[in-house]
């Protein structure tokens, strides 16, 4: 798959499945999140 195809087959979520996400997951997750760029370099 291509970078189009991506873009075009993508989709919003609007109904999640309630499935605990286990802490040290979540975690990082929100650690890989606060390391990304941001607009104007504005950090969270």
């Amino acid at each position: 798959m291509d970078l189009f195809d991506t873009i075009q087959s993508r989709r919003s979520v609007r109904a999640y499945q309630p499935i605990d996400i286990p802490a040290e997951k979540l975690e990082a997750i929100l650690s890989a999140a606060n390391q990304a760029p941001s607009a104007g370099n504005l950090q969270a």
